[in-house]
């Protein structure tokens, strides 16, 4: 749902001489519109070049006397659609196999893209209430349509996504709310010892988590991003004198015993899923870690990267990784908020590229 996914009927382009200006001219309309903030994504058979066909088809047209003004038009407004087209992503898949996928949209004659649906995906909110309430409903539309954004890109120009991140400031003061969390030797035996608010606040991350964690390792190997990782701030309960002393080791431990809690069978993968603490005045920006509950994809960086060279895909979580109903894990939380964001020039999309470019020189820096 992030995305419109869409493909075009093989006989469409075919009778030509048939199609309705005004028809063709809204699909690619619709198209343009999707296609500004990056929001089209073109499902194509595999054995059959749809955009090939339709370059020779208006290579024809140009080669003959258009003296009707009704094929001038079209000409045109097929020279359109070329162009949109060549915009959208693109993913290629056999056609045997793209029933299996969430396709919004195949175009065929005199038919359009449903309006509301449209302006869901053009005004990017997402909420409960959209996927009816369902962690599956959620995997399928949502995350669903990230797996083949993902895939789509991997065969794109730009290349490979290689790196998720997950921004979650209140994360650690719910994992580690106390300080008996703090010097416990395993957090799945203080979770198991805990009940009330603590419990319910540890499942609201360990489920929600969870949910993002296995749809990530079920992504293909080949196109899996090799980088997930979850941000989050240096646990409240720890004493000022604590906060000012913590050791580079001891961070360590905790991010450690927070990715035991997290991700499950994580030592046996061959990539692993992270959890990463970050004090609040090393987090880029004047407020530091104040509103950073954002969902990340795109390629990694090295230090020489410039921040207007870094492209990602960015989703603000209101409530960070707290997606899921911790009373029941099938069920959303009815408290979700998701908006993907398309403007990069403000405060937070900043601080995060700045904070890409820090972490990219300490990490190459390290002996």
């Amino acid at each position: 749902m992030p995305f419109i996914t869409y493909s075009i009927d093989q006989n469409y382009f075919k009778n030509f001489r048939e199609l309705k200006s005004d028809d063709i001219s809204n699909f690619n309309i619709d198209l343009s519109d999707f296609n500004l903030n990056q929001k089209a994504i073109l499902i194509t058979d595999s054995k059959y070049d749809i955009k090939q066909f339709l370059g020779k088809m208006i290579n024809d047209l140009s080669n003959n006397n258009l003296s009707n003004l009704s094929l001038t038009e079209k000409k045109v407004h097929l020279e359109d659609t070329l162009n949109n087209i060549n915009q959208s992503l693109e993913y290629k898949i056999e056609k045997k196999k793209q029933e299996e996928i969430s396709i919004d949209f195949v175009k065929i004659d005199k038919n359009q893209i449903n309006r509301e649906l449209k302006m869901k995906i053009l005004e990017g909110n997402f909420y409960p209430e959209d996927f009816k309430n369902s962690t599956d409903e959620f995997l399928k539309k949502f995350l669903g349509k990230l797996k083949i954004f993902i895939q789509s890109k991997s065969s794109s120009n730009e290349g490979k996504i290689d790196m998720v991140n997950i921004y979650h400031k209140e994360l650690s003061n719910y994992v580690l709310p106390n300080q008996d969390s703090i010097f416990c030797s395993s957090l799945i035996d203080f979770k198991n010892k805990s009940s009330g608010y603590i419990l319910e606040n540890l499942r609201k991350i360990e489920y929600g988590v969870n949910l993002l964690y296995k749809w990530w390792q079920k992504l293909p190997e080949n196109i899996r991003p090799s980088e997930f990782k979850v941000l989050t701030d240096i646990p409240p309960c720890l004493s000022k004198e604590q906060k000012k002393t913590i050791s580079f080791n001891e961070i360590k431990l905790l991010e450690s015993k927070i990715e035991e809690l997290l991700f499950y069978n994580n030592k046996e993968n061959k990539i692993k899923a992270k959890v990463k603490i970050i004090k609040q005045k090393d987090m880029p920006g004047r407020l530091g870690w104040k509103h950073k509950r954002h969902w990340i994809l795109g390629k990694k960086i090295n230090q020489s990267t410039k921040v207007e060279n870094i492209n990602f895909y960015a989703i603000k979580s209101d409530f960070g990784v707290e997606i899921v109903d911790e009373n029941n894990n099938s069920k959303l939380n009815n408290k979700m908020e998701l908006t993907v964001i398309t403007n990069k020039n403000i405060s937070q999309m900043r601080d995060i590229s700045n904070y890409l470019i820090q972490d990219a020189k300490k990490r190459e820096n390290l002996p």
